[in-house]
């Protein structure tokens, strides 16, 4: 196993590191200049080094990578990097030196412009009014979405922005949000191109989540105790971009159904949120057995306008059918109302016909 020496491990930008280091097997040996460290708790061993303007800091640091035979170093200090990228490139002291956070996040920023360049050029093939979205602005969405914990790849995220683009004005509702990302993404996307408001219906209780026409393995992932956490967490995703525009339902969506016709919701967390009773876009994301896909689709899919679109994740999905049967059954059965459906990231977009 590796042996990283993290200096300075007094930094704010050290600790993630020190963690994730651990959680993949690598030993961890702080140092810093300071006799007390915030830090050095985190770490598997811990030792003192001069400042590196001190005369001794060049044989300390080469006795500590020696004496712990350490193979990288992570220094997050931007002068303290280069003085260690120096010694290195003299031949002072042979280690690894780890990219600078800095360097990688300069890197991350200019990856998320091309990331939102390459998303909207995929959004405007499926509507051209997804053009006067700015690339900053879907930058700006990918870098809030990216740490919320959820299984949208990046096409279907494009895909939802050329669908709300072309969809009429009305509600947006999803049906099974789990940690809200793809709530986070509806709720930027019907903001930035005012389309309406966002409602998540989602109970967030293991006894609706567990999937029975799945194999067993599946099944046992939903029955776990931490639901509560997973809904407080939605939550905590949402509320700093919610503004009014985002609101939900801890409840199935048939309880939710004769709710969603009383004209508004409430809750604690987000106060009170008007709603059209007309949906522009029906995102199902929620128990994937037939009967529950079956049902969502038949409680909520008449509220869809003309115009409007329907998607069903996890169409193409490994573990059942019920999504695939429900989607090709819908378009069967409307194909004279259905004006475009396309398949992507394994999600089944349908847009219905604008009736004229």
């Amino acid at each position: 196993m590796s042996t990283l020496l993290v200096f300075p491990s007094s930094m704010s930008d050290a600790l993630p590191f020190i963690d994730q280091a651990r959680s993949f097997g690598a030993t961890v040996v702080g140092a810093s200049s300071l006799k007390h460290d915030p830090n050095a708790s985190y770490c598997d061993f811990w030792l003192w080094l001069p400042g590196i303007n001190e005369p001794n800091f060049a044989d300390s640091l080469r006795n500590a990578l020696f004496t712990h035979s350490v193979d990288g170093i992570f220094c997050p200090n931007n002068v303290a990097h280069g003085v260690i990228e120096t010694m290195i490139r003299d031949g002072g002291i042979k280690a690894r030196l780890l990219d600078l956070p800095f360097h990688q996040e300069v890197a991350r920023y200019k990856n998320l412009e091309l990331r939102a360049e390459t998303a909207l050029s995929l959004a405007k093939t499926i509507s051209s009014e997804a053009g006067y979205l700015e690339p900053l602005d879907v930058a700006a969405w990918l870098h809030y979405v990216d740490p919320i914990m959820g299984q949208s790849g990046e096409a279907k995220l494009a895909a939802l922005i050329g669908a709300m683009a072309s969809a009429p004005r009305g509600d947006v509702v999803e049906i099974g949000t789990f940690f809200g990302k793809s709530a986070a993404w509806l709720t930027l996307i019907a903001r930035g191109l005012d389309t309406g408001n966002v409602l998540a219906i989602d109970p967030w209780l293991s006894q609706e989540a567990i999937q029975y026409d799945a194999p067993l393995h599946v099944q046992c992932l939903s029955s776990g105790d931490y639901w509560e956490t997973v809904a407080q967490a939605c939550v905590m995703n949402l509320l700093p971009i919610a503004s009014g525009r985002f609101n939900f339902m801890r409840m199935t969506a048939a309880q939710a159904s004769p709710y969603y016709e009383s004209g508004s919701v409430h809750s604690s967390a987000f106060g009170t949120m008007s709603l059209s009773g007309q949906i522009a876009l029906l995102h199902i994301d929620g128990n994937h057995d037939y009967r529950a896909v079956a049902r969502d689709v038949e409680i909520w899919a008449p509220r869809l306008v003309p115009g409007g679109w329907l998607i069903l994740d996890d169409y193409c999905w490994p573990h059942g059918d019920g999504p695939r049967r429900v989607g090709d059954k819908f378009l069967a059965g409307r194909s004279n109302i259905v004006s475009q459906s396309f398949v992507v990231d394994g999600a089944l977009f349908i847009k219905l016909g604008d009736g004229k």
